[in-house]
């Protein structure tokens, strides 16, 4: 039995983008091995059919070079007691420190770039050190994958990976079947005062700030309109908004909190559209399973949302870090008529189908995955 072992910086990111994928691995007969740090999805992502090796050494924003070293080493244990296959890897640190062992190891490797997140839209030290060990690193792997070609680009300009290597997918896919409108019984209630929704991560490099002035402004002159956020709190990020700066937000009546949910497809439908102007994405995986549920979709006209969007069709684009331009899209929006907001969804859920489902994804990866193995 081959054996394909996958190595991100979080558990939870294998359940929720790759379940689908970990799910046919399973189904086709290979031994699949989950390697990441230990969380509540262990447990799910065993249930797959999957042997999950907790890392205790990985530290995703940490700086230390000694903890660095004892991830290299840990791995070093891991790839030679299980002796994958193949490996492939997710995320910046085990993009990086797996190569390197793979490498000394002889495993094939698919490094895959999920997005380029504050490595490349903050311009720093750090950035530029990230960027050194990435080039070093995609010497070593066998291919480079990116969820858009923008990113790809951005690693040619900055020389970072041989372009030989590299291929294109379509982010991780959405499963149509499961973000489905017809499951849910009611989506709006009528008479609903208009609601928008910014689900993600709350950091503000996912224009949670552009979005609360561009609500503050638009609730000026359509105060009943609803302003939402939903997503984690004080996450390990330099970029995350705090609680305290969340309550005053709230306490100023501009916007409403709503936690943070495993399964947001209740919440989701329960909008007439979804509010993303982030700076920065791979293949935002909340915008496509928006736009499968049928709502509509207001994000920055960036890669990794303006490849989801059809601007006028399935929703409306802005301009990164805009809150102006974004407060326009907002009020177009607004003045759209129900039949035009309905449709804008169903022609959202109609290019998910054709072009960002999960099974075109994973037919892709299988393909290539055999052909390696």
């Amino acid at each position: 039995m081959k054996t394909v072992l996958l190595i991100s910086n979080t558990a939870w990111s294998f359940y929720k983008f790759r379940k689908g994928l970990i799910t046919a691995l399973v189904n086709q007969g290979l031994k699949v091995i989950l390697v990441a740090p230990s969380d509540e999805f262990q447990q799910l992502l065993e249930a797959l059919g999957t042997k999950f090796i907790p890392l205790k050494t990985l530290e995703g924003k940490s700086k230390n070079a000694f903890k660095d070293i004892a991830f290299v080493r840990e791995l070093f244990e891991i790839y030679r007691s299980v002796t994958p296959h193949l490996i492939i890897q997710y995320t910046i640190k085990p993009n990086i420190y797996s190569s390197y062992v793979a490498n000394r190891l002889k495993i094939p490797t698919i490094g895959v770039v999920t997005g380029l997140g504050y490595t490349f839209i903050n311009k720093n030290i750090v950035s530029a050190i990230s960027r050194r060990l990435y080039r070093m690193a995609f010497r070593l792997v066998g291919e480079v994958w990116f969820l858009n070609e923008e990113d790809r680009e951005v690693f040619y300009r900055y020389r970072l990976v041989n372009p030989a290597k590299t291929h294109v997918i379509n982010g991780e896919g959405v499963n149509c079947a499961e973000f489905d409108p017809g499951l849910f019984l009611s989506s709006i209630p009528a008479g609903q005062p208009l609601r928008f929704v910014l689900p993600a991560r709350l950091l503000y490099d996912k224009g949670v700030l552009e979005y609360v002035e561009a609500a503050r402004e638009i609730k000026m002159r359509y105060p009943d309109v609803e302003f939402n956020l939903l997503g984690f709190l004080n996450v390990n990020n330099p970029s995350a908004v705090s609680a305290a700066t969340m309550q005053e937000w709230v306490d100023e009546g501009v916007v409403n909190y709503l936690g943070s949910k495993d399964d947001v497809r209740t919440t989701l439908i329960s909008h007439h559209c979804v509010v993303l102007p982030s700076y920065r994405e791979g293949m935002s995986m909340v915008l496509m399973e928006s736009a499968a549920l049928e709502r509509p979709i207001i994000a920055s006209n960036i890669p990794g949302c303006k490849q989801i969007v059809e601007d006028g069709k399935t929703g409306f684009l802005c301009r990164p870090k805009d809150k102006a331009d974004l407060a326009r899209q907002m009020e177009k929006f607004i003045l759209l008529d129900q039949e035009t907001r309905i449709n804008m969804g169903r022609q959202a859920r109609k290019k998910m189908m054709n072009e960002f489902s999960e099974q075109i994804i994973i037919s892709g990866y299988m393909e290539r995955i055999f052909e390696l193995l």
